[in-house]
């Protein structure tokens, strides 16, 4: 078995000399996949670019003068897709919380579909396919790398204290068993936010895009799962980022088939669009901010806060003047 790249050339993978396996990037797509991309574009980009006006208002409210490791939390963990809410138990813990999917699925069947009566003569959406695994990729990757960062730190799940030794075993949620279960194994946690960060950081470079897609989907599938078997109501966001980790993965499946399933030769290829100087500067401008953002600024504050015992889920503010007691 043997894996093939293909240099890329003027937008388009040009095949090596014999190579045995047919090219799998084709220059005309038949209309049904056409029709498909469409649909699917639109479904990927309301996961991961923030239509609610409420984000937008976070951003702006946040004291950027004081700005610390939960802030950059809420901008790329917390968010998922809200047009519908569903403020009931089943809402929040069960599987009513995923109402906006069907209908962001609806959303983007219509769109699609509106979509080709008016594009129906494009031959193919190589580059808009490409743009749209970067924007999964990094929607994916921050959320992985700031998951992560918390299970490092052992912040997320603390050491436990003295007033949780205190309070009735029947006091306590599902969720607040499962953290306190974690807690007791901080070596579990650190490996639990390694796979976190490594898949996450992995999904940052293009080469090795496909492995951190794995990671992250076998990562994000099961804090869905926890999500949902201990009542933590986190399990949407955890659910979108496994499925855009499968729209990642999807152009390299045949590939990866082939090669451990079916033990044949697998070409592996990959379509870069030409650019400009100019839009390759910007390119690259705006990814190392991001990166400087969302992966060194973010590390930087969770080491600040973790010596500063400012743990997750546990406040550092002084308490009422003169209070005695557990709690």
């Amino acid at each position: 078995m043997k894996v093939l790249t293909e240099p890329k050339s003027k937008g388009y993978t040009t095949p090596l000399p014999r190579n045995p396996v047919k090219t799998l990037l084709k220059k005309e797509w038949t209309p049904f996949e056409k029709t498909v991309f469409r649909i699917t574009f639109i479904f990927v980009a309301l996961f991961a670019v923030p239509l609610d006006t409420g984000f937008y208002k976070m951003l702006w409210y946040v004291d950027y003068a004081h700005l610390n490791y939960r802030h950059l939390t809420e901008v790329f963990v917390f968010y998922n897709p809200q047009f519908i809410n569903h403020f009931s138990e089943g809402g929040f813990f069960g599987w009513q919380s995923y109402v906006n999917i069907p209908f962001m699925l609806l959303i983007a069947i219509l769109g699609g579909l509106t979509w080709g009566l008016f594009d129906k003569d494009r031959k193919n959406y190589d580059v808009l396919f490409y743009w749209a695994r970067v924007l999964a990729r990094y929607r994916v990757a921050y959320a992985g790398i700031a998951w992560g960062y918390k299970k490092l730190f052992i912040m997320q799940m603390p050491e436990q204290y003295e007033g949780l030794w205190n309070t009735p075993l029947m006091d306590f949620f599902a969720k607040r068993l499962y953290w306190e279960h974690i807690s007791v194994a901080p070596a579990y946690e650190f490996f639990l936010g390694f796979a976190e960060f490594f898949g996450g950081f992995l999904l940052l470079f293009r080469k090795t895009s496909t492995i951190g897609a794995f990671v992250t989907l076998a990562v994000f599938g099961n804090i869905a799962i926890a999500n949902h078997a201990y009542d933590i109501g986190e399990q949407v966001p955890s659910a979108c980022m496994a499925m855009l980790s499968i729209f990642i993965l999807w152009k390299d499946l045949p590939s990866i088939i082939n090669l451990i399933v079916k033990e044949r030769d697998a070409a592996v290829t990959r379509f870069y669009p030409v650019l400009s100087t100019w839009q390759n500067r910007a390119r690259l401008v705006v990814k190392y901010s991001f990166n400087a953002v969302f992966v060194v600024l973010f590390a930087i504050l969770e080491i600040y806060a973790f010596t500063h015992n400012d743990f997750y889920k546990i406040p550092n503010t002084p308490g009422i003047a003169n209070a005695r007691g557990y709690y």
